[in-house]
C-alpha cells in the first residue's frame, strides 16, 4: 500500500511540475519587457530541474527542439575569429564532436598579448572572495586579488566589469564563438553569463561553494560554455575534470539524479563510469574548451599556484536561473554597443 501511495505521490508531483513549467514558459514569453530576473517564476525553474532529473534530460531535449523550431538561427557573416577561421562543414564537425563527447578543445589558442591583457585586468579589478562552505551566507566584500594574502578558494570578478572590458566584449561578439554555439544549440545563441575567476590553494579540502565536487549545471534548457584558460593548468593548480559522454540523455545514472540538483562525491561518480571517461584537463595558457556542462564536471582544489579562467556561456533561452546584474555596466566600446543593437536576438540579456 505504501508503495502505491509513493508512486501516486510521484505521479502527482510530475503532473504538477509539467503544469508549473508550462505556466512559467508562458509567463516568460509574455513578460519580455520585465527585467530578466523577473521573467522566470522561481517555482517553474525548480520544476524544470525536477523534470530533468525524473526524465533523465528528455524534458530539456523536447523543449529545446521546440525552441529550435520557433527561434531560427541568425545569419552570421562568417565563422572567423578567436577559435579559428572555419568553413561551414568544420563548424558542423565541431558541433558533432561536442554532441558525442560533451566537449571540444580548440587547436588555436588565445594570443599571448591578449592573455597578458586579460591577466592584467583580472589582477587590478576588484573581485569578490567566494564564501567558504562553513560561511556560505557571509556577504563578501570586494577586494583586489592578493595572492600573498588569500581570503578564499575563489575570487569572482563581477560580470558588469567583465562586459565593460573591451577585450572581453570582443570575445562575446566573436563570430567563431557565435557560429559554434549556434550550430550546437540549433537556434540563435543568447549571450548569457560571463564569469571570470581566480582559483587559489586557500583551502586544503574541496569546497562545495567553489564547485569542487562533481555536479551538472541546470540553469537553462540547453547551453554551451567556453572556458578560456589564462594560466597553465597542471595537476597541482586545480585542473577541470569532465565525465565524457555524461551530457547525453540518459547517461547520468538514476541513482545520481534521484539526489536532485546537488554535489556528488567522487566515489559515487566513479562507481558508474570507466576511468578512461574521467578526463582531467591539464593544458597550457590560452587553451579554449567548449563544453556542455549538463555533463558531470568539477573543478579541483589547488595544491599550489593559482588558476585564472574566463567563461562565456551561450544559451538557447534565458528562461531559468537568475542572471548576474549588468544594468550598471559601463560599456564604452562603441563597436560592441553597435553589435548589441543590431543583434538584439542574441543580446536579450543586455539592457542597452
Amino acid at each position: 500500500m505504501s508503495m502505491i501511495k509513493a508512486k501516486l505521490k510521484k505521479s502527482i508531483r510530475i503532473v504538477l511540475d509539467i503544469f508549473l513549467l508550462i505556466y512559467g514558459m508562458i509567463y516568460y514569453y509574455f513578460n519580455q519587457n520585465k527585467p530578466i530576473n523577473e521573467r522566470t517564476p522561481p517555482k517553474s525553474y525548480l520544476s524544470m530541474i525536477r523534470l530533468f532529473c525524473v526524465t533523465s534530460g528528455r524534458s530539456n531535449d523536447f523543449i529545446s527542439k521546440c525552441i529550435s523550431l520557433i527561434d531560427k538561427p541568425v545569419t552570421l557573416p562568417n565563422a572567423n575569429g578567436i577559435l579559428g577561421n572555419f568553413q561551414r562543414n568544420e563548424i558542423k564537425e565541431i558541433a558533432n564532436i561536442i554532441e558525442r563527447d560533451g566537449f571540444y578543445i580548440f587547436e588555436q589558442k588565445l594570443p599571448n598579448e591578449l592573455i597578458q591583457k586579460l591577466y592584467h585586468f583580472a589582477s587590478h579589478q576588484k573581485c569578490y572572495p567566494r564564501p567558504l562552505d562553513e560561511n556560505v551566507n557571509k556577504q563578501p566584500q570586494p577586494t583586489i586579488y592578493d595572492r600573498n594574502n588569500l581570503l578564499s578558494s575563489v575570487y569572482d570578478i563581477p560580470m558588469e566589469a567583465c562586459i565593460a572590458n573591451t577585450d572581453i566584449s570582443s570575445l562575446i561578439k566573436d563570430h567563431s564563438i557565435l557560429a559554434v554555439s549556434q550550430e550546437y544549440l540549433k537556434t540563435s545563441p543568447k549571450a548569457d553569463v560571463v564569469a571570470f575567476w581566480w582559483s587559489t590553494p586557500f583551502s586544503n579540502k574541496p569546497q562545495v561553494n567553489s564547485a569542487q565536487l562533481f555536479h551538472f549545471d541546470m540553469d537553462r534548457f540547453k547551453w554551451l560554455k567556453f572556458f578560456i584558460f589564462l594560466t597553465d593548468v597542471t595537476l597541482e593548480n586545480g585542473p577541470h575534470v569532465f565525465i565524457k559522454h555524461s551530457h547525453q540523455t540518459g547517461k547520468i545514472p538514476k541513482q545520481i539524479l534521484k539526489e536532485g540538483y546537488s554535489r556528488i562525491p567522487d566515489e559515487e561518480v566513479f562507481k558508474h563510469y570507466p576511468m578512461e571517461d574521467v578526463l582531467t584537463f591539464t593544458i597550457p595558457a590560452g587553451t579554449i574548451v567548449a563544453e556542455d556542462t549538463r555533463g558531470l564536471h568539477k573543478g579541483t582544489n589547488l595544491l599550489k599556484g593559482e588558476r585564472l579562467v574566463l567563461e562565456l556561456q551561450m544559451s538557447n533561452s534565458l528562461f531559468g536561473a537568475c542572471s548576474p546584474s549588468i544594468e550598471n555596466a559601463k560599456i564604452q566600446d562603441e563597436d560592441f554597443l553597435s553589435f548589441i543593437k543590431t543583434n538584439k536576438k542574441i543580446f536579450k540579456l543586455y539592457p542597452m
